[in-house]
């Protein structure tokens, strides 16, 4: 058992070494799979859901219960890091993680499941956020990259096999078992975590302030404000065009209070100062205002395809819902293995920011690929678009966290890494939303076009994807197949525009090495120079 002191300077931590190091890092990563998986796992399970409940119209619900909370405490998570033990921090984030499921799996009605569901989300926000904050405490600057690849790694392997272990849960045990699952994962996690590290944070800063001053420094007015402007637009972007129309007072409303609590939160984090729970003095870094914006775009772009290539390949290639989860396999197993290369790249050699550059290019050609799929497109090409894309996203996913990392101080990192994370997890939330009523209005705009009177427009877009084929009579089927490809399509331009969106923030990101190469390379220019003038003297 190792005994690791850490100080708000710059790599002066006793780092972790041989077994805790590997009990500990086998811990995060069962935790960040456990969060992960908890995304993934419920979409195959809630057709089995709302037939148990009767409970149709909260199928939306069941996923923006959790994206709320999480979006919502993000950026307060990184408060509460900085300010609090990261180990209990993170367990008590765990706790709540854990809480939340075992409330989804013992839910006795809708009602019940949609707030367990946002206790997950509570405890969603913390444990990522948690894991990469503990690794910049127990891991030196130069290797973290390595460590970091293996959260990536369980994100990727979680979105392929959630649908699946939720299909094999609902069919042959209880849907309920997708949550239950979490116990048992979160068990060991908490185990290990708790017997095998041992972090001492310095927060003698801390000890030193009054109770008004501690209480300041949470920022409770910031949160005041972050709390509504986050829900209110997460609530005008679900039902905006969906449950009601753009122009309807209450989308107008939430946007309203969406603006001023924005504008408010601004003001008052530029007043707080380093007490903010975005800290001006961290957010207008370069390299982090560039970084967050790149995390937005590429995530936005790479969970576009996660969500609507399942929809392709179901509804225009009549595969089942775990079937597609196969087909979807190359896209994730080629993020994988590029997120494991970049991560020793940049452990190797320092240097990120020409992956950032690779990452553009590579997703920005697949997306635009992606366009191109039809009702007749053959396995082997979009296999090849998913590996492309996969593969280019990878070289940067966790790209992100790194830099953030590396251009502030370790009493930085958790606001650091809570933003970068903030972004994206935002970006997608916005994005899925937006995506999805793109193609429902455009199916509903292209079937309607087609002016056949035995086909209902608004039954279509209700069938879902795994139902078109049940309510489009035989004659018509290959027509409206076109009409929904033709819809989804859209959803992919909205991907290559996130995707060539990512250039932005690549392009602004400063020229850096990871810390410890930099001390490297002064070290060899001295001792280079030294020996020039030893030589010249002699």
């Amino acid at each position: 058992m190792a005994r690791i002191t850490t100080t708000n300077g710059e790599d002066t931590s006793a780092h972790l070494t041989g077994l805790p190091l590997v009990l500990t890092m086998f811990a995060l990563c069962a935790g960040i799979f456990c969060v992960a998986l908890d995304i993934t796992i419920i979409s195959t399970a809630i057709p089995r859901i709302t037939d148990e409940f009767h409970a149709l119209q909260d199928i939306g619900w069941y996923g923006s219960a959790y994206l709320l909370t999480t979006c919502a405490l993000q950026l307060p998570f990184g408060k509460i890091y900085g300010f609090f033990n990261p180990k209990w921090t993170f367990l008590a984030s765990l706790f709540v993680f854990e809480v939340g499921s075992a409330v989804c799996g013992a839910a006795p009605s809708s009602a019940a499941l949609i707030i367990g569901r946002a206790i997950q989300g509570i405890g969603g926000a913390g444990v990522p956020c948690g894991a990469m904050v503990i690794i910049a405490h127990i891991t030196p600057m130069q290797k973290r990259a390595l460590f970091q690849s293996f959260f990536g790694a369980m994100f990727g392997i979680a979105s392929v096999v959630g649908p699946l272990l939720g299909g094999a849960f609902t069919d042959h045990v209880t849907w309920r078992w997708c949550f239950y699952i979490n116990l048992p994962i979160g068990a060991i996690t908490a185990v290990l975590v708790l017997f095998h590290l041992h972090l001492h944070v310095d927060r003698s800063s801390t000890q030193k302030r009054t109770t008004f001053e501690s209480i300041r420094s949470l920022d409770p007015i910031g949160l005041l404000l972050f709390f509504p402007a986050v829900i209110c637009i997460l609530l005008a972007l679900q039902w905006g065009g969906t449950k009601y129309p753009w122009s309807s007072g209450r989308i107008i409303a939430l946007l309203v209070v969406f603006s001023i609590t924005l504008i408010a939160f601004v003001i008052v984090q530029a007043y707080m100062g380093d007490d903010a729970t975005v800290p001006p003095c961290v957010a207008l870094q370069r390299t982090m205002y560039s970084v967050s914006i790149f995390a937005f775009f590429l995530f936005s772009g790479f969970y576009l395809l996660i969500y609507f290539l399942p929809i392709y390949f179901q509804a225009i290639h009549a595969q089942s819902p775990s079937r597609s989860g196969v087909s979807s396999i190359p896209l994730i197993l080629s993020n994988v293995v590029a997120i494991m290369i970049s991560g020793i790249i940049i452990t190797k050699t320092g240097i990120y920011v020409p992956l950032l550059y690779i990452c553009v290019v590579l997703v920005s050609i697949a997306c635009a690929l992606m366009t191109l799929l039809e009702t007749d497109t053959g396995t082997a090409k979009w296999v090849g678009y998913q590996i492309l894309h996969g593969f280019g996203a990878g070289c940067a996913l966790q790209i992100p966290q790194i830099a953030a990392q590396n251009v502030n101080s370790l009493q930085d990192v958790p606001t650091a890494v809570a933003i970068t994370m903030f972004a994206q997890n935002f970006g997608p939330t916005i994005m899925l939303s937006a995506g999805n009523n793109i193609l429902n209005q455009k199916l509903l705009t292209y079937i309607s076009d087609l002016k056949i009177s035995e086909i209902d427009a608004a039954a279509v877009v209700e069938a879902g994807a795994t139902g078109i084929r049940s309510v489009v009579p035989e004659q018509y089927l290959g027509l409206v197949l076109e009409a929904y490809n033709k819809a989804l399509r859209q959803t992919f331009y909205v991907a290559l525009a996130m995707s060539c969106a990512t250039a932005i923030g690549a392009l602004t990101v400063e020229w850096r090495r990871i810390r410890g190469f930099e001390n490297e390379d002064k070290a060899a220019e001295k001792g280079a120079e030294d020996e020039k003038v030893q030589n010249t003297g002699s």
